[in-house]
């Protein structure tokens, strides 16, 4: 099931509005709740200046297993916008350039929209296709 994203615009994500934090909804009402993987399907386009995200809200102390495939490399980072006192803020977990396979985890430490982004190489003109696999566990 192809999944709708989000693109990020002028270095802010364009963020919908989403249920309480403690829901753990994505952008799209999809439940993101412990102990089940979710997968999320994104395309990339060299018109695509600022990225592609897929996001979901989560609570601290969560534990997020996630893996990255894409048709061919593609510039990715797993990033936090934190709840705090109304700034914005972005505080990375992982980036990497030219991915094709990734696999990780994190670690929340505070309340937030978590989210991953996909981004063409510099020079790369051909549209890619990733997948994003995670979970999040108490």
């Amino acid at each position: 099931m192809k999944s709708s994203y989000i693109a990020a615009a002028c270095g802010l994500a364009l963020l919908a509005a989403a249920p309480p934090v403690g829901a753990q909804h994505d952008h799209h009402g999809h439940a993101t709740g412990a102990g089940h993987w979710h997968e999320a399907e994104v395309t990339v386009t060299a018109d695509d200046t600022w990225g592609i995200e897929h996001c979901f809200e989560s609570v601290p102390d969560r534990h997020i297993r996630y893996h990255i495939e894409a048709t061919d490399r593609l510039d990715v980072n797993f990033h936090v916008h934190p709840e705090r006192d109304g700034e914005y803020h972005t505080e990375y977990f992982m980036r990497e350039d030219g991915v094709v396979s990734y696999s990780g985890e994190a670690e929340t430490v505070e309340p937030g929209t978590y989210c991953f982004a996909f981004y063409m190489p510099t020079g790369e003109t051909e549209t890619r296709e990733a997948r994003v696999r995670y979970r999040v566990d108490p």
